[in-house]
């Protein structure tokens, strides 16, 4: 049995890419915790389960182009006004992963598992105003003989 605690904090002041040009947008933060067990009973069954926290936020206020349509806007290209704490667009807070592998032979093994990703703003709303993508679940089986994988997936949204 394994497990693993990580923290990571970054800071910097990336470019963000708006439509076909980038654009600097100042200072940022991504930090967050990671978190896995991964586990073999009676070398039969390994599991696994991993969750993570990722927190990325703007850490200032400035004007950014944008290629959604705010009110104010009728026709592109279009400027959003992002504030301090905004979160980054495409960057869940919350990621689960979890599964298991059975072996049922030494040539053939069983596996599930399932990943939980949270809600994120689409990108182009840096500002934070839309509704954000809802989150959803992955489930995946599949099976291992004679070293070679063959998996199926199938995906539904939670709201």
């Amino acid at each position: 049995m394994g497990a693993c605690l990580c923290v990571l904090v970054v800071d910097d002041h990336p470019m963000v890419r708006v439509g076909l040009f980038f654009q600097n947008v100042g200072d940022t933060r991504r930090q967050g915790l990671e978190f896995g067990v991964r586990g073999t009973l009676w070398g039969l069954l390994d599991a696994y389960m991993n969750y993570r926290y990722t927190a990325a936020t703007f850490q200032g206020n400035f004007s950014l182009a944008t290629p959604r349509l705010p009110p104010d806007c009728a026709t592109p290209p279009c400027t959003e006004f992002v504030r301090k704490g905004n979160d980054f667009p495409l960057i869940p807070k919350h990621r689960v992963n979890a599964g298991i592998d059975y072996h049922t032979t030494h040539w053939l093994t069983l596996s599930l598992g399932a990943t939980f990703v949270s809600q994120q703003f689409l990108r182009g709303d840096e500002e934070n105003v839309e509704k954000p993508l809802d989150s959803y679940v992955v489930l995946r089986g599949g099976s291992a003989p004679g070293g070679e994988s063959l998996a199926l997936s199938s995906g539904s949204t939670t709201s």
